[in-house]
């Protein structure tokens, strides 16, 4: 809609797909684009109307090969970047509105192509998502910010953020690089993953990741998980570490670099269940078994995984999972249990370096 004046309309823009019933999935977005001629104001609407939400195993794309197999989403497509006002794929608005469940995503042909998206203003009721693919970035640096919607950013993806800002109410997962925060608040449903080879903007190194200050309050959660077969683990430097209380960070195998750290009462910094899987006992690495202390199982019962001790032994169960590593100054990855709900063993791999600084 292109348009010089508004004085008149009150009512709605509404473009959206298909509602689905039970196991099916609904139609994607459509999208509306409001030009104002005079202001030059860009405006990109995008809502869903609260359709059934994607399932979880869809929430993630993992081959962009065939937009036709990726359902429930809104695309920016590479004739629209092409446009006069698309920039050759560097996409730019004043304002950008999501709402009801809608995904967004940038198609370039060819894949892997680069293309960036931006926009100056912000806002949604935080139940979108915007997808920041391989080659893609969305930098919104300001002073600060506070998301209205989820951001996912896959491998090669640069997501752009503000030197403080704030994640309410929202997930962002980084498989790429995020950048700018120095300051960062996490609470009441604010969910930040860096997940394994990520790294922020200001560290040259994959799974290196630095701010000045970090704070999860309550209802909030950072999470920075990786594989025990694959990672060498993360390294986080940071001035100061505060969980308060109903605040949670979740780590695997991390080495954290800290002027202070604090955790009152209520909070939880947690390195349970990321061990070595069942899945992982025949896997290698640096060029030996893990998962030593596998508790193995039978059709009639499944030992438990062994570490410090022995594990338990199953029912009809001939053999149990062995102790191994140092019992005084454990640092290698715990071992699970066999069976089909056998969970990852315990972890306790976890370095803290405080330097205090006297004034």
């Amino acid at each position: 809609m292109y348009f010089k004046s508004n004085r008149t309309y009150s009512g709605e823009f509404e473009s959206f797909g298909g509602d689905a019933r039970q196991t099916a999935i609904s139609g994607g977005p459509g999208t509306v684009f409001l030009y104002h001629l005079k202001h030059k104001h860009r405006s990109l609407l995008i809502s869903n109307a609260g359709r059934s939400p994607l399932p979880a195993n869809q929430q993630v794309v993992n081959d962009f090969t065939d937009p036709s197999l990726i359902p429930g989403r809104a695309w920016l497509l590479p004739s629209v970047g092409n446009h006069s006002l698309g920039g050759k794929q560097n996409y730019s608005f004043e304002e950008v509105q999501i709402y009801g469940g809608a995904h967004l995503m940038v198609l370039t042909t060819p894949q892997n192509s680069s293309a960036s998206i931006f926009f100056q203003n912000m806002i949604g009721d935080r139940s979108g998502t915007i997808h920041v693919a391989n080659n893609q970035t969305m930098d919104l640096l300001r002073k600060d910010i506070d998301l209205p919607f989820n951001v996912k950013v896959y491998r090669g993806g640069h997501l752009g953020l503000a030197p403080v800002t704030t994640i309410h109410g929202v997930s962002i997962q980084v498989e790429g690089v995020i950048s700018h925060i120095r300051n960062l608040t996490l609470h009441h449903g604010g969910l930040l993953v860096l997940t394994e080879n990520s790294r922020t903007g200001n560290e040259q190194n994959e799974n290196d990741f630095k701010f000045d200050f970090i704070n999860v309050q309550h209802q909030g959660e950072l999470r920075m998980r990786s594989s025990p077969a694959t990672s060498q683990g993360m390294n986080l430097t940071v001035k100061v570490l505060h969980i308060e209380g109903g605040g949670r960070v979740d780590a695997s195998d991390l080495k954290v670099k800290a002027t202070n750290v604090s955790i009152n009462a209520g909070g939880n910094f947690t390195f349970n269940g990321n061990g070595f899987s069942s899945e992982l006992a025949i896997n290698k690495i640096h060029g030996g078994s893990i998962n030593h202390g596998l508790g193995l199982g039978s059709s009639g019962g499944a030992s438990g995984g062994g570490h410090g001790g022995t594990g338990g032994r199953g029912e009809t169960s001939s053999l149990v999972g062995q102790p191994y590593g140092n019992m005084y100054e454990p640092i290698e990855f715990g071992s699970s249990g066999d069976g089909p709900v056998s969970k990852a063993g315990d972890q306790s791999f976890f370095f803290i370096f405080v330097y205090l600084i006297h004034t």
